[in-house]
């Protein structure tokens, strides 16, 4: 969602706490300038001012901003692609005719109960070394 005037626009940006038993929590939800960096920070050091702990691993999507504030508030927390994102980005370089077929195969790769189960998905789409593909 964005808004504003011109070109002073305004993003949402929003912080989703997971807890370890799988529970959520929206932490923050604060309008901000484009996404960037400067507007993360903020909202990162106003959480951390408040107690809170920032994660070992922080799963976003793909803007710069949230990962350049992270890299300089937290460069020893780890940063994971969003898997939605992932999947939105693979699909929109297949022709639309294949799409169907892609889409339930990384859906099926995300939540295979096991790392060979994922392998097989990968072998599925056509990867001919799909180890060395997910040891990537």
């Amino acid at each position: 969602m964005k808004a504003g005037i011109a070109d002073h626009e305004a993003a949402l940006l929003v912080i989703v706490g997971v807890q370890t038993d799988g529970r959520q929590m929206l932490l923050a939800c604060e309008s901000g300038v484009r996404e960037s960096k400067e507007s993360w920070k903020a909202i990162l050091r106003d959480l951390t001012s408040r107690g809170l702990k920032l994660p070992k691993v922080t799963v976003a999507d793909g803007h710069l901003g949230i990962w350049s504030a992270l890299g300089e508030l937290h460069p020893e927390g780890r940063e994971q692609r969003c898997w939605n994102h992932k999947l939105l980005n693979v699909l929109d370089g297949l022709p639309k005719s294949d799409q169907p077929v892609a889409r339930e195969l990384l859906r099926g790769m995300h939540f295979a109960q096991s790392r060979a189960e994922c392998v097989l998905g990968w072998k599925k789409l056509g990867h001919e070394n799909a180890a060395d593909v997910m040891n990537a």
